[in-house]
């Protein structure tokens, strides 16, 4: 177990209000107030969610970047810190969860429900001639 990993399971039992989620199939931290991420175990690094004045500031130190879980697929708010930042990650876990926190939670999504359409005595095989239909 590496670093940010240790780190990052350190934190779940440390923070009240969280509870461990997976997110893209990786560990991560969700809030017990709305459900939603904070922070994320991602391969050697740990990636917070974070309000923009403390993004830009974060962003500003080198190998820090905007995450990215598929390249040119950045996602807004999440910042990737990589170990060489390991000083800052306990910082910005409790901003990250106090931010997200904060945010209302959203509706559940209802199913949607699906009419089956009428298809009538229609020929629809793909069989048929154009003719035929």
């Amino acid at each position: 177990m590496d670093s940010a990993e240790k780190t990052f399971f350190s934190f779940t039992q440390s923070f009240s209000g969280i509870t461990a989620s997976k997110m893209f199939g990786a560990h991560c931290i969700k809030t017990v107030a709305n459900g939603k991420g904070a922070i994320m175990f991602w391969k050697d690094a740990l990636v917070f969610k974070l309000p923009h004045d403390e993004q830009a500031a974060t962003l500003k130190k080198k190998g820090i970047k905007i995450f990215e879980p598929a390249v040119g697929r950045p996602m807004n708010g999440w910042i990737l810190v990589p170990p060489a930042h390991g000083d800052l990650w306990l910082h910005l876990a409790k901003v990250s969860i106090d931010f997200v926190g904060s945010l209302p939670a959203t509706e559940k999504a209802t199913p949607k429900t699906t009419a089956k359409k009428a298809t009538g005595n229609r020929k629809d095989s793909g069989n048929s001639t154009p003719s035929e239909k």
